[in-house]
């Protein structure tokens, strides 16, 4: 009866061992796991580190709060509250704050520009858009905040916003070939550029724009592979990759230009 049951025993703990070892080869390109899974964050780098406000769970809940990413120490804590949760958020990093632009509760959207201190773990509003939005993309440029595009709670917006944080001011500085949700935005060579989204259609857009941010002058530059939106984007040394994103289906490519 002995000899059984440590054989029991040791059937057991081999197929224990073996889901401990299928779960952290499954999990080997994940750094750590955050509190709670979540989409439409608001994520920007501040100085080196990393900020993510708000989102939204599968079930619907919305979340108001603002994480610190220790990717050192493989960390993640809650610095402070927004004044209220909200996911679909733009969030941008300049000159040591975080600013997080708009967003959407479920219900109605925000146009609010939040800043916040991560030193003092202070948020006030900066400021406010022309106009409540949330999906569209943000960009940073000598020293203004950019908000292109975005969705005010009925229609998608074609307006290229400039918001100085040294005023407060907000203005419409250009307008897009057409209105569109759900896009990317990045910042390279002085020049902000606008890739993929959805139009007031619903229809996926393959376009490239290259936006002047001191004029608002709007040009095509080119299309991407494939139309494509709710994609993240990322500035490595001289090139824009696109990566991920809906395409009808999820999309697992790295697009670089």
């Amino acid at each position: 009866m002995c000899c059984f049951r440590l054989l029991v025993e040791d059937v057991y703990f081999t197929i224990l061992g073996a889901f401990v070892l299928i779960a952290l080869y499954a999990s080997r390109y994940v750094l750590f796991h955050p509190w709670t899974a979540r989409e439409w964050i608001a994520v920007a780098d501040v100085e080196g580190k990393i900020y993510a406000a708000g989102g939204r769970d599968r079930l619907g809940e919305v979340y108001g709060d603002i994480l610190a990413i220790d990717l050192e120490r493989l960390r993640i804590r809650k610095l402070v509250e927004l004044p209220s949760p909200r996911f679909g958020s733009g969030a941008a990093g300049l000159e040591g704050k975080l600013y997080i632009l708009g967003g959407f509760d479920g219900r109605e959207c925000f146009d609010e520009v939040l800043i916040l201190d991560p030193a003092i773990k202070n948020i006030e509003t900066a400021g406010h858009l022309p106009g409540p939005r949330a999906f569209g993309g943000v960009a940073t440029c000598n020293g203004k905040l950019y908000y292109l595009g975005g969705w005010d709670g009925s229609r998608p917006l074609d307006e290229i916003i400039s918001f100085d944080p040294d005023t407060g001011k907000s203005s419409i500085i250009g307008r897009l070939p057409s209105a569109r949700e759900f896009v990317a935005a990045a910042l390279l060579g002085g020049r902000i550029y606008l890739l993929g989204g959805s139009d007031d259609r619903g229809e996926y857009l393959d376009e490239i724009l290259e936006i002047d941010p001191e004029s608002g002058e709007v040009l095509r530059t080119g299309s991407l592979p494939s139309e494509i939106k709710r994609s993240s984007v990322a500035v490595s040394g001289e090139r824009i990759f696109l990566l991920g994103g809906w395409e009808g289906k999820r999309s697992d490519k790295v697009i670089g230009r």
